[in-house]
């Protein structure tokens, strides 16, 4: 080989590992900047209704229900919260306080939902079929939280002897999707 070719050999390589460092240490930068951003409102909710649910196994009702509310003002769209701290009212005895956060998750989500099916249909219409399939995958991520809304407002509403909006609740969250729906239906609402 000769000494020049020799040089541009040494040369390309030197290059390569460079660029090569150059790459790991953007990884490095990008990953540490990931670390280092301030956490979402999304985030910190998220942190923050953890911490309600894993007081809430430990009957720090209360306490819970402090993160609870604090999870909804970092973030008021993250519709898990309704449906955990109304179970939260429940375990309370706070009947009045449940179904007010079911009323609330069945509107919200529902309300959401219906807002993602009408852009889905517009996105239609504009022969959009990437638009369109993002607004029905934002439906098929809420539909278990509505489920789950119903259902327990439909069991809730089991004590407060309202038996007709029981069945009702029941019947919704099933066609939903909730897969303990149909075994309540039978059993509460005789099988219809």
């Amino acid at each position: 080989m000769t000494a020049h070719l020799k040089i541009v050999s040494l040369s390309f390589l030197l290059l390569l590992g460079l660029n090569g460092f150059a790459q790991e240490k953007t990884k490095k930068n990008t990953s540490d900047e990931a670390i280092s951003r301030p956490p979402t409102p999304e985030e910190m909710a998220r942190t923050l209704l953890s911490e309600a649910e894993a007081k809430k196994k430990l009957g720090k009702y209360d306490e819970a229900l402090k993160d609870y509310d604090a999870a909804l003002e970092k973030y008021t769209e993250l519709h898990e919260v309704y449906v955990s701290r109304a179970s939260c009212y429940f375990l309370k005895l706070d009947f009045n306080g449940a179904l007010a956060d079911y009323d609330r998750a069945v509107e919200v989500v529902g309300t959401e939902m219906e807002k993602f099916k009408t852009q889905a249909k517009i996105k239609k219409v504009l022969q959009d079929a990437a638009g369109e399939k993002q607004e029905l995958d934002k439906v098929e991520k809420l539909k278990p939280i509505l489920a789950e809304a119903y259902y327990q407002r439909g069991n809730l509403k089991q004590f407060t002897d309202d038996n007709s909006g029981c069945c009702d609740d029941l019947k919704k969250s099933k066609e939903l999707g909730h897969l303990q729906a149909d075994m309540k239906i039978k059993e509460l609402c005789g099988g219809k």
